[in-house]
């Protein structure tokens, strides 16, 4: 199925959060001519909120803290196929206490970058 003012098919992508492996700089590439979705996972026994920290929002849905419930999903948001083609960096509330073997990530926080693919 084509989204409307799509060329492709839409792809759901899930970001788990999991207190046994960082997310670092994780990032996930989503395509606005596709019209991609995405959603949160939380592994954590806590409930988490993903706050996007970036000017500008690439989304469908009205701009909100997202809430992660503790072993649930997120709500799925959608790409808007006329959002500007950017990295759209996030933070993860509260912040999740790592186990000591998730290792210590890289030096960026998570992002997802939307490009027009």
């Amino acid at each position: 199925m084509t989204p409307p003012g799509g060329s492709g098919r839409s792809k759901l992508s899930t970001v788990t959060i999991d207190p046994k492996k960082r997310l670092g700089d994780h990032s996930e590439t989503l395509h606005r001519a596709s019209s991609d979705r995405i959603r949160w996972r939380n592994k954590d026994s806590v409930d988490h909120a993903i706050r996007f920290t970036s000017v500008g929002w690439p989304f469908a849905e009205p701009q909100v803290d997202l809430l992660v419930p503790a072993g649930g999903y997120s709500t799925e948001l959608t790409v808007l196929t006329t959002a500007v083609q950017d990295s759209y960096d996030y933070t993860i509330i509260p912040r999740v206490v790592y186990d000591t073997s998730a290792g210590t990530g890289g030096p960026d926080g998570p992002a997802v970058i939307v490009n027009g693919g």
